[in-house]
Order: C-alpha cells, then sequence, then structure tokens
C-alpha cells in the first residue's frame, strides 16, 4: 500500500494512546472528504481488587476515554457520535489476576509487595484468600467517540 491511499473508516481502539499528534495528522490526512474516525477504548474497573492485592491506591497512566480531542489538529471534524456504558461480568481468580498484571504499575508493585520477581501465584492466593469464591463480579467501562472529516 503506497502513501497516497485514502480511507473511508480509520479505527483506533485504544491505540490511540501509543501515537503522538504528528504522526496521527499524517493518518488522518489519509481520510476522503467525509470519511469517519472512531476512536473506542474499554477499562476494567480493578480499583478495589487492586487494593486488597497490595494495599495501595490504584494508579495508572493509561487514559481509555482519550480520543481526537486530546490532540491539537490542524484538520476539520465533526463529531457524530459519543458516549459511554459500562458492562459487568464474572471473571474466575486467574483472569482476575490476568486483568490486574497487564498493568505494568501493578506488577511493579505486586513484586515490591510480595518481594519476588513472579508475584502471580501470590496474587492467585490473596485473590482466593479474600474473595472465597471461583469468580469475581467485574465491571467495563466502555467509551466511544466518533467523527466526520469536513
Amino acid at each position: 500500500m503506497d502513501g497516497n491511499t485514502k480511507f473511508d473508516m480509520i479505527p483506533f481502539f485504544g491505540s490511540i494512546n501509543y501515537i503522538g499528534s504528528e504522526e496521527l495528522t499524517s493518518i488522518l490526512k489519509r481520510l476522503v472528504k467525509s470519511g469517519q474516525v472512531i476512536c473506542c477504548d474499554f477499562s476494567v474497573v480493578l480499583d478495589t481488587v487492586y487494593e486488597q492485592c497490595i494495599q495501595e491506591p490504584f494508579h495508572t497512566h493509561y487514559e481509555p476515554k482519550k480520543n481526537l480531542d486530546a490532540f491539537p489538529l490542524t484538520i476539520s471534524l465533526e463529531t457524530l457520535s459519543d458516549g459511554t456504558d459500562s458492562q459487568t461480568f464474572d471473571a474466575s481468580i486467574k483472569q482476575t489476576a490476568h486483568l490486574l498484571f497487564a498493568d505494568s504499575i501493578f506488577l511493579q508493585k505486586a513484586q515490591s509487595y510480595f518481594n519476588t520477581p513472579d508475584p502471580f501465584d501470590a496474587i492467585l492466593d490473596k485473590l482466593e484468600e479474600i474473595h472465597h469464591a471461583s469468580f469475581i463480579s467485574l465491571r467495563a467501562k466502555h467509551y466511544w467517540k466518533r467523527y466526520k472529516f469536513l
């Protein structure tokens, strides 16, 4: 594909957090007139579980709500729709541990708290001790915003 290829739609599913303004502008210039951009992401609400495991408040640098409004763009866009919603789901103890370890800050904090380079089993034990169940009910928040190139 050459650098002149044009697109009707450009989706960002979380990847907007890993791109700079200059790169974003060059990507958006490849939209056809009236082309659309959608920014979507989600976060799993793990604050309570996080604090139960390592006795510290939850902090992350990842911003799931981030969209094109966070960038100083020189092109004209119209917002077509945006919103948020949430969904509750059950995750096993092991699945919950994997969700926690998806955050690099949690890994560092858990390594320090449990004094081990691989705290996964310690977190599993802690979650089983606290929850006394096979599954933990969690909530995911979904965010989206859709734009049209003018």
